[in-house]
């Protein structure tokens, strides 16, 4: 999946993906043209909308749509709430960053919503206990479709929560509920325990607490390293403006991640 939005301001502006008025029509397909082609260029499976800024409800309504219009049934759209959205139904009764309430927005398109990755860190809530996650199911949603949003260090903001007492929380979640939309982490080049070296140990820390008695495996073959490599240097030379035509500037770039020690499998 891709990401659209965050702290990127302008992504749902007046002017772009939430375009209304005189000649909003034209400024939104402008702008949802540059979204849709990145789609289509990285054949994305799905879009996380992650509304930091003040939208329309209409906007966000005629952005999913547009999604599920061009991309089927099996297009994944999700939204990224911080989580206090949710809370009182997610009709903005908590702190909520997008300007319209999920609600709201549930109540119209919530069927095409796959589920909602919550921001439970830097001062919308925490997961060091079971008390906002309960507020959000008490105020009418599934757990299944609540995903909660975590740090994976304690550098990339406020509020992180060790592995161990996620864990707890976790378990306690699940032993209510039965099971929720899963872990979500923010942000994944330097999650602990691993560090900058060693990322997806986080992930794989996740993974013990969301299935406790399954050991992680993580599965790399060369083709697949290969292809980290790749995508590694292809965002390095989108990082620095560079396009198709400066790729002789790179060759000979290493990753500053070891790609190919990771491969254990043939």
């Amino acid at each position: 999946m891709g990401m659209v939005g965050g702290a990127a301001r302008g992504s749902f502006a007046a002017g772009t993906l939430d375009a209304r008025g005189d000649g909003g029509e034209a400024a939104f397909e402008r702008a949802y043209a540059l979204l849709r082609g990145v789609v289509e260029l990285y054949a994305l499976d799905g879009l996380d909308i992650d509304v930091e800024e003040p939208m329309t409800l209409a906007g966000a309504v005629r952005l999913v749509r547009r999604l599920r219009a061009d991309f089927g049934r099996g297009f994944v759209v999700s939204f990224a709430p911080v989580a206090t959205a949710l809370l009182g139904g997610g009709l903005g009764l908590g702190g909520n960053l997008s300007g319209f309430g999920y609600g709201e927005l549930e109540g119209v398109v919530g069927a095409e919503v796959g589920f909602y990755n919550a921001q439970f860190y830097n001062g919308f809530g925490g997961a060091s206990g079971t008390g906002l996650f309960d507020g959000i199911v008490g105020s009418g949603w599934a757990p299944e479709r609540i995903v909660v949003g975590q740090l994976t260090s304690p550098e990339n903001g406020a509020g992180f929560v060790r592995h161990e007492e996620l864990g707890r929380t976790v378990a306690a979640l699940r032993k209510r509920y039965g099971e929720i939309g899963g872990v979500a982490g923010w942000e994944y080049f330097n999650g602990v325990p691993g560090g900058l070296g060693r990322p997806w140990e986080w992930a794989e820390s996740m993974t013990r607490i969301l299935r406790p008695g399954r050991e992680p495996v993580l599965r790399i073959t060369r083709e697949g390293a290969e292809r980290l490599i790749k995508a590694w240097v292809v965002s390095a030379m989108a990082g620095d403006g560079g396009g198709v035509g400066t790729v002789e500037r790179w060759v000979g770039l290493v990753p500053n991640v070891d790609y190919l020690s990771m491969v254990n499998e043939e």
